[in-house]
């Protein structure tokens, strides 16, 4: 959702961890998370997480679904997302995803981006970005509920099918969370005419 009129619809249906202070591009406001603290190498971000939270569909809000938000943007990592650009050059030092570059396993992803014993999601970089705390803030970056995604044929989540998505086309029309949005932001898409 590279475009205004996409990012106001995804903006408004998914919660990202961090938002903007209205028109202040560089002021952060908690969102779905409560606060964040870098190391002092800004190689480690921990982030604490909103508790009580529902999705749309009543589900809970948990670190498991930041982290699986986070693993599949790096998964997948086609040419037309965000997770090679914004992500990727952080997590593993390249924008290719895991078909290109083979030193990119499901035990490396799942080692950058995990939750901590404590439920805080934890990003581990192989280099330092002080820029982390923006890029959780992008409209992109809005928290999908792994439950509701696996339950409806997207990825589960899980080591077993994560070479399926690597290079998926989220946009394709049939796709279901391209057509059937579920966050935890403020507003619900009860319907949607594509050429209007």
């Amino acid at each position: 959702a590279y475009d205004t009129g996409s990012g106001q619809l995804v903006e408004h249906v998914y919660e990202q961890l961090l938002g903007y202070k209205g028109a202040d591009i560089k002021t952060l406001v908690p969102l779905l998370a409560t606060e964040y603290k870098a190391s002092t190498a800004a190689k480690t971000w921990t982030f604490t997480l909103r508790k009580n939270v529902k999705f749309q569909n009543g589900d809970a809000f948990t670190c498991d679904d930041a982290a699986y938000t986070f693993r599949r943007a790096v998964i997948v990592n086609n040419p037309n997302s965000w997770g090679g650009v914004i992500l990727g050059t952080t997590m593993f030092g390249t924008t290719d995803n895991a078909n290109a570059d083979k030193t990119i396993t499901w035990e490396r992803i799942s080692s950058a981006i995990s939750c901590n014993s404590s439920g805080q999601l934890v990003f581990k970089l192989s280099v330092p970005d002080a820029s982390m705390a923006y890029k959780v803030a992008y409209t992109a970056s809005g928290i999908i509920s792994q439950k509701y995604a696996a339950a409806n044929g997207e990825w589960s989540g899980t080591e077993k099918d994560w070479k399926a998505w690597i290079g998926k086309d989220l946009q394709e029309a049939n796709g279901f969370l391209n057509t059937n949005m579920m966050g935890a932001g403020p507003y619900q898409l009860i319907s949607k005419n594509q050429n209007q």
